[in-house]
């Protein structure tokens, strides 16, 4: 294995040991076993459906993308989908994405420069909802209140307080950033010819090789954002957008609802939201750890009278629904279209 890509395993595993510890020590286990056996198998078979619906989802979502400037085939879109889910949740930093590029680009013979923009717009819709979720989500959920852990929460002895002050700038701040970055592609696509420009006068200095291949990539990385021209495209990615992430927080409801947990309708929105801006830049392999904290810490938010071993044993299920139905999905599609997970490595490499 590569020395860098070694370090980077490394340290993702060693910031996955040490969220488990901060949240798992001092962990009354047969408390949450206990929580666990007693589950409703039907709420959490509909939850693993609802995770498997989803990929067919987002596959269809980015064949929209895709077939805005390339020809693709609706089994080299999911298998490149899934193999990329597979990745993300074995190796942290989301280079997954950069495996369904390199991916759909060996399977459809698409420009890796063009693919790796048809990957990227797919994760701007994602974007997009994520947005729109933190906006429902300040306007339904009091997210301006304290945040109270009580004692041996996270393995903590007294009670720790974050005063709500600082969530409701968090989010938006997040948020603001995921919208400049939507703004930055769409930028690069409609003044391409300002970015062409741009990179000439700077790397040409260095070497004009370098300026000719930034310029075949900016070129092919332009036409793949092609989707920006047809507005039916657009609409049919922004709808089944809606549909994937109403499926990921019924998915999360499932959950909660097989542990007999009453909850309000907004409750499982605000975990998935709380997540996914926890999660956006993933530190650890499976965002173990990463994942559990988020999950265990905003249902203590949303229901305050939720114990610590069953928030745990709720942590742990939600991520187990999102994570094996995915490995699963990635090894099969591996396995049909000829990609080892040695291959996968080099070419993370």
């Amino acid at each position: 294995m590569p020395r860098k890509t070694f370090l980077r395993l490394a340290l993702g595993v060693v910031i996955g040991i040490v969220l488990l510890w901060i949240l798992f020590r001092k962990t009354d286990w047969a408390e949450v076993a206990t929580s666990i056996r007693g589950i409703d198998q039907r709420w959490l078979g509909l939850a693993i459906l609802c995770t498997v619906a989803n990929q067919v989802i987002r596959t269809q979502r980015w064949s929209y993308i895709v077939r805005s400037s390339d020809q693709s085939r609706f089994r080299s879109l999911f298998s490149a989908t899934q193999i990329s889910a597979m990745v993300n949740f074995l190796i942290p930093a989301r280079v997954g994405e950069l495996i369904r590029a390199f991916v759909l680009s060996q399977l459809e013979e698409i420009p890796l420069s063009r693919s790796i923009a048809l990957t990227t717009l797919d994760r701007v819709y994602d974007l997009l909802i994520i947005i729109l979720m933190v906006l429902v989500t300040l306007f339904v959920f009091p997210i301006d209140q304290d945040v109270v852990i009580g004692p041996h929460t996270i393995g903590n002895e007294d009670t720790i307080v974050f005063s709500g002050k600082i969530l409701k700038p968090a989010f938006i701040g997040l948020s603001a950033a995921f919208l400049i970055a939507v703004s930055v592609l769409a930028f690069v696509y409609f003044r391409s010819d300002v970015v062409l420009s741009l990179s000439r006068r700077v790397f040409n200095v260095f070497s004009e090789k370098l300026t000719s291949r930034l310029e075949s990539f900016f070129t092919n990385f332009s036409k793949g954002m092609s989707i920006f021209e047809t507005t039916s495209a657009q609409a049919k990615c922004l709808l089944l957008s809606l549909f994937l992430w109403a499926g990921q927080v019924a998915s999360v409801a499932c959950v909660i609802a097989a542990f007999g947990i009453t909850f309000a309708w907004y409750v499982p929105l605000f975990i998935l939201c709380a997540t996914a801006l926890f999660i956006a830049f993933p530190l650890t392999p499976g965002m173990i750890g990463q994942f559990h904290l988020s999950v265990m810490i905003s249902l203590m938010i949303a229901i305050p009278e939720t114990q610590a071993a069953e928030a745990k044993a709720v942590a742990i299920v939600t991520h187990m629904v999102g994570c094996l139905p995915l490995i699963i999905l990635g090894m099969i599609c591996s396995f049909r279209e000829g990609f080892s997970i040695k291959a996968l490595k080099q070419e993370l490499a």
